[in-house]
């Protein structure tokens, strides 16, 4: 009985009588705060909405106080404040972004009930929002316009985007510690967006070659491109919860809705690793080309025998996976290298790409044009391969030390690398290795005793470097081994995978020694994804939800869908969101089903081989552009071919028989033609029904 009673009495000393004093009510003013819901309809859902974003606006009036706390610090020169300040803003983001798996629980139909009672009101108006950007650096005087009726608003606005930003305090500071900076980029107009700067890029490359030296330093721009992360993750799942409940349509503010929030002037801002996370231009782009935004960043591994030398690293979108090294041309770590990290970080693997010319000259990108191609040709005859296979191995176990990597690490090399991912197989601990083109292999046969891991090659037929007698050599070496393969490509030159070398860049042969490639990764080290699942997932959100964010949601950023006999699809987010929202989606007929026939699942593909069935009651436009519907059924063998990377949908190459569709809607008449209607798929599912119906010279074959 006694226990009953404390477990039905307050805690001891608790207080109870506010008349007085204080509540925690009154502390928060609960009062004023929780009246601040005043839904405009009758419907449930809007008291979501509502909450969602005035918590958004709480949120963002915290991050402003912290960021401008911490801008004061820097301009103090008292960083450890600002380091604690920025940490919290970082874990503000995460709050931010983790509020849009709520709002996303709102569906189209919930958000239609009460959409209307908006009227123009947007998000796209937060004046708190653009208070952030102006604070991060994305400058745009533009974005006043929406604020002229709030002269107080308009004016803390105009006050931002004159004041220089976190960035261009953190510039100031490098330039106060005596780092070089140009003066030009201490007296500029702050209302404008900066720019990268040779001073500011030099100054960061001495933070990051001496962070000892720079400690604070080095730590401010690792909170700063925690910052970047954040703001970009929020950006992207901003777009993806809106494309989710409003889909295509335009935006209450009178934006075009997701296509705004998904333009790259809206989705990427000024605060890019290209700006913010200096470490990942270590490396100064030496070409003339346009630069790719890259997804990586620059580390120093230590050298067996002292000093230290760069690599760039690029993590799957899982944050961890098996380690991948990939050996460098004689270009050195130049955009083409990077790129080709980033695509393998997409298959799956932490990627690294050390600079194996830094005892020469570190920091080597070189483009191809004809200086920088005999300047590349000097540096490798500079090169020394045994100090390089060394630096490899420190690489490996840089790799391996990563709390990122699951333990396995491979390597792949090209031209130079080839050679050199050769001899890493033969004196390393590596677990798989795949040499592209490799350059002087022939000389280094003796070497192949010490192979214990699987090694593919892949050469060129018509590769001057390693002719065809060379590659006839290297494969009589190695018959018979069970973990040597070797594919030779007919009609191909050296560098037929570099898509930056475009008289040598040859994609089909790319493209199948790149699947090659995987399946040799996957193999021995994974990542082992079930990509007869994830297709079946697509395949529901096309045809059974008919969704199309969830059916984008299972693709890569990047992806490419054609049908091959009527060249429909698209090429990127956009044009095949667009895509599938307008041409595809919608305009698939409702009795739209599948006979399923065979299925292949291979390392990096799905070839999926069905009999399409629908009756042409609308207009098809992916199958039958400009078709008027005919009320007639269809059924169609159809093969899909679907390559994935990462657990990602990357294309499909889909193929059927258009003259037998056209010849069954009674737009082709087959008399006289070698064209069939629906026995086609007849005959796919019944062997026993009659072969050569339209060869009209089958019966001069038959037997006497």
């Amino acid at each position: 009985m006694a226990e009953n009673d404390k477990k039905n009495s307050l805690p001891e000393g608790a207080a109870t009588d506010f008349k007085d004093a204080m509540s925690y009510g009154d502390y928060l003013g609960l009062e004023q705060l929780l009246t601040c819901q005043e839904p405009r309809s009758e419907q449930h859902d809007e008291m979501l909405f509502i909450i969602i974003h005035q918590a958004t606006e709480l949120w963002l009036k915290l991050a402003l106080h912290e960021l401008n706390a911490a801008m004061m610090h820097i301009r103090s020169n008292d960083l450890p404040p600002a380091f604690k300040m920025l940490a919290r803003v970082s874990r503000i983001q995460a709050q931010l972004i983790q509020s849009w798996g709520v709002l996303s629980t709102l569906t189209p139909a919930d958000y239609m009930t009460f959409r209307e009672v908006l009227g123009s009101a947007s998000g796209f108006q937060s004046h708190q929002y653009r208070l952030i950007e102006f604070t991060l650096g994305n400058k745009n005087e533009a974005m006043l316009a929406p604020h002229r009726h709030d002269r107080a608003v308009h004016a803390r606005l105009t006050a931002a985007l004159e004041a220089p930003s976190l960035y261009e305090e953190t510039i100031c500071l490098l330039a106060r510690r005596g780092l070089g900076i140009d003066t030009a980029q201490i007296k500029l107009d702050w209302s404008e967006t900066h720019q990268p700067d040779d001073s500011v890029r030099s100054a960061w490359l001495s933070v990051y070659r001496d962070t000892e030296a720079h400690w604070d330093l080095y730590e401010l721009a690792e909170k700063l491109v925690d910052l970047e992360d954040r703001f970009q993750q929020w950006r992207f799942q901003h777009m993806t919860t809106v494309a989710r409940i409003i889909g295509d349509k335009r935006g209450t503010g009178g934006t075009s809705g997701v296509s705004y929030l998904r333009h790259p002037s809206t989705y990427d801002s000024s605060l890019s690793f290209g700006k913010y996370a200096p470490n990942y231009n270590y490396y100064p782009e030496k070409t003339s080309a346009g630069r790719q935004e890259m997804n990586g960043k620059m580390i120093e591994i230590a050298a067996d025998d002292g000093g230290s030398f760069g690599a760039y690293v690029a993590l799957p979108e899982s944050g961890s996976g098996a380690g991948l090294i990939l050996l460098q041309e004689i270009f050195g770590v130049n955009q083409n290298m990077r790129e080709v990290a980033d695509l393998f970080a997409e298959e799956g693997y932490v990627t690294i790409v050390p600079d194996l010319f830094w005892r020469i000259e570190p920091g080597v990108a070189l483009g191809y044009s004809e200086d920088e191609f005999n300047k590349a040709i000097d540096l490798m005859g500079k090169f020394d391969v045994d100090q390089g296979i060394e630096d490899i191995g420190a690489t490996l176990k840089a790799l391996r030390a990563m709390e990122v990597c699951t333990g396995k690490a491979g390597c792949i090399g090209f031209c130079l690398g080839g050679k050199l991912a050769y001899l890493t197989a033969a004196r390393k601990d590596i677990d798989v290795a795949v040499s592209f083109y490799g350059v002087g292999i022939e000389g280094l046969l003796g070497e192949s005793g010490g192979i214990t891991c699987p090694l593919q090659m892949h050469f060129a037929a018509l590769d001057q470097y390693v002719p065809e007698p060379t590659v006839a050599q290297i494969s009589d070496h190695f018959a018979g081994h069970a973990d040597v393969d070797i594919y030779v490509y007919a009609n191909v030159d050296h560098a037929f995978y570099n898509h930056s070398r475009e008289a040598s860049y040859n994609r089909p042969a790319s493209m199948m020694a790149h699947s090659r490639t995987i399946a040799a990764l996957h193999k021995v080290m994974g990542p082992h994804f079930n990509l007869e699942a994830l297709w079946d997932d697509h395949l529901k959100f096309e045809f059974e939800t008919r969704n199309t964010p969830d059916t984008l949601a299972t693709m890569v950023g990047e992806p490419y869908v054609n049908h091959i006999p009527t060249m429909t699809g698209g090429t990127g987010f956009e044009e095949l969101g667009r895509f599938y929202a307008n041409h595809f989606i919608p305009q698939m007929p409702k009795d739209t089903h599948f006979v399923p026939i065979s299925r292949t699942v291979g390392a990096d593909r799905v070839v999926d081989e069905m009999i399409f069935c629908f009756t042409h009651d609308q207009e098809v436009d992916w199958m039958l552009p400009g078709v008027a519907p005919t009320g007639k059924q269809v059924e169609i063998p159809l093969i899909a071919v679907v390559n994935f990377r990462g657990g990602k949908l990357y294309n499909e190459h889909i193929y059927w028989d258009q003259a037998s569709v056209l010849v069954q809607i009674g737009k082709l008449d087959p008399e006289g033609l070698p064209v069939a209607g629906v026995e086609i798929a007849k005959k796919v599912m019944d062997k026993t029904l009659p072969s050569n119906t339209l060869m009209a010279r089958w019966a001069v074959s038959a037997p006497k």
